[in-house]
């Protein structure tokens, strides 16, 4: 995406892809906080791990992720000799030696990356050993806020209310006018949805009768 966008010149474009990907990373990082980090909720205590036939799928997948981070020229580089060969694509703009891959803008190392994080990752683990060695393992409500002691697990969870810092920030966002103007947008979207739903009824041959008054009108128009 950035790789086109800024050939084209698209700088507009390349602004929205940017703030797009630090949004999705935003929901992402959520996701692995809310599952990995913090305390259970009460009903997901006797939660066990699933059966093995039930990991070895996402083992696998995990492995392959990896595989393909580290060498994705296993994949693209085949891929762009064959996309080069249509006449319908324009040559590859990626240039291989050996994992790089290279373009105008930059290249792109997925062994060295996977080396990168690979280090940071060991420089952390190694800090939290260290900083966590004289740390004592405590119950979850060992503990009091303000003088209180907390009597719900979501409470004490590390994604309880995390946005918070966000909607202080952004909080313009949700003013009652913006507010009011996405609520509009959802009503007639879903007005709109309605109207059009009420053409698609899931009959089969009403649909029949799409197809046929579509395949007239293309025969017109081509006429």
């Amino acid at each position: 995406f950035y790789n086109a966008v800024i050939t084209k010149g698209w700088y507009f474009q390349g602004a929205i892809v940017f703030f797009a990907g630090t949004i999705a990373f935003l929901y992402c990082f959520k996701l692995i906080y809310s599952v990995f980090l913090g305390q259970p909720k009460d009903k997901f205590r006797k939660v066990k791990e699933a059966p093995i036939w039930y990991l070895i799928p996402q083992f696998v997948l995990i492995i392959g992720i990896m595989v393909f981070s580290a060498r994705p020229d296993l994949i693209l580089k085949p891929i762009g000799d064959l996309l080069s060969q249509s006449a319908y694509f324009p040559s590859d703009p990626l240039s291989w030696e050996n994992v790089t891959a290279s373009t105008n803008l930059g290249y792109w190392s997925g062994y060295k990356i996977m080396l990168v994080i690979g280090g940071m990752f060991v420089v952390l683990l190694l800090w939290l050993v260290v900083m966590s060695r004289k740390a004592k393992s405590v119950k979850q409500f060992n503990m009091v806020y303000a003088g209180e002691r907390p009597f719900t697990p979501e409470t004490t969870h590390y994604s309880h209310n995390m946005f918070a810092p966000f909607n202080k920030a952004l909080g313009f966002l949700t003013t009652p006018v913006v507010t009011s103007f996405w609520n509009g947008v959802n009503n007639t979207s879903h007005a709109f949805a309605d109207s059009f739903r009420k053409i698609y009824t899931g009959n089969g041959q009403t649909y029949i009768a799409h197809i046929l008054a579509y395949i007239v009108i293309v025969y017109l128009i081509l006429l």
